[in-house]
């Protein structure tokens, strides 16, 4: 049995928002911890707009993904999103710099517009273009990242 296949016929869209929701506020409690490490006062404020960021997103999906499944999303996340947009064993490491902090948050905006094209080829029209176009925004948070100077 192609478990693959069979994971992708289970997932609704309804799911699928649910799990961006997720993604995007698993992101924001990255950032913040990323704020919290022992960096300079202008990268903390910086990590803590990005975590607002994410906060808002995260409320954006959820209002537009209603809309778009005409209904409620389910309760909660039904695969592990917290690391779709995060890096939390980077939490842990002793110390860490500006630069790789903001590698980190780079390549993670990178990894969720690939998880959100993965889901936008899941999905038919017009739900593919709803994820399309998640994947457009991490893209350019990714970018935002890699011209930061701080």
């Amino acid at each position: 049995m192609d478990v693959a296949r069979d994971a992708r016929m289970t997932l609704t869209v309804g799911q699928a928002v649910r799990n961006a929701v997720e993604a995007e506020r698993a992101a924001a409690k990255f950032y913040r911890a990323l704020a919290a490490l022992d960096l300079s006062p202008e990268v903390e404020s910086f990590f803590l707009a990005m975590a607002k960021q994410e906060d808002q997103h995260a409320e954006s999906i959820e209002v537009n993904g209603k809309r778009l499944v005409d209904g409620e999303l389910p309760e909660r996340a039904d695969m592990a999103v917290r690391n779709v947009e995060a890096a939390p064993e980077w939490l842990v490491a002793d110390s860490i710099s500006k630069d790789s902090a903001i590698s980190i948050a780079r390549d993670n905006e990178y990894k969720a517009a690939l998880f959100y094209d993965a889901l936008a080829d899941f999905c038919p029209e017009p739900e593919a273009e709803f994820f399309r176009q998640l994947a457009k925004t991490e893209l350019e948070h990714a970018k935002r990242l890699e011209n930061v100077t701080l």
